[in-house]
């Protein structure tokens, strides 16, 4: 690919990972804010963020220390008493809700690379591309799916964005 094609592919995932940063900003989760946005054919089609269940009042409430802190846990440890829903997760989730395939979009992540269960979540959706910040990642079984995957993936770098 030549080069003014890769600039003009990266000026686009800025600009989703942008809306993906802004709907990060709707998360009330006490411990760090993600978000997602879903493409399809330059149309955005889902946004998530990391959040407590439609109807729960869990974790809506910033104020409240986090269940897992208070457990001793620290960050991506003892995710199983954590009853969010990951952005990732929540962003394909109403893609579905509003009877919007998935298969062939581009999930754009204001996050490192998704963890093994989203990645698990974004494989099966039919994601053809997924993009994310540069950074560590949150475990290796997820840098193993996305390789066996053959899904095209890129990152881009916060300060950029």
């Amino acid at each position: 690919m030549a080069k003014i094609e890769i600039d003009k592919q990266y000026q686009k995932d800025l600009q989703f990972m942008r809306m993906a940063r802004c709907v990060s900003e709707r998360s009330k989760c006490s411990s760090r804010q993600v978000g997602a946005v879903l493409v399809k054919d330059g149309s955005t089609v889902g946004e998530g963020f990391n959040g407590s269940p439609r109807g729960s009042s869990l974790c809506q409430d910033r104020s409240k220390p986090c269940r897992r802190r208070e457990m001793g846990f620290g960050s991506g440890e003892g995710l199983e008493f954590c009853i969010a829903v990951h952005a990732e997760q929540n962003c394909i989730i109403q893609a579905a809700r509003n009877a919007i395939g998935t298969k062939d979009t581009t999930l754009y992540c204001w996050c490192g690379r998704p963890c093994q269960k989203c990645m698990g979540i974004i494989i099966n959706a039919g994601v053809s591309r997924l993009v994310f910040l540069d950074g560590e990642p949150y475990d290796e079984l997820s840098g193993e799916l996305l390789a066996e995957s053959g899904m095209k993936w890129s990152t881009v770098k916060a300060e950029d964005v």
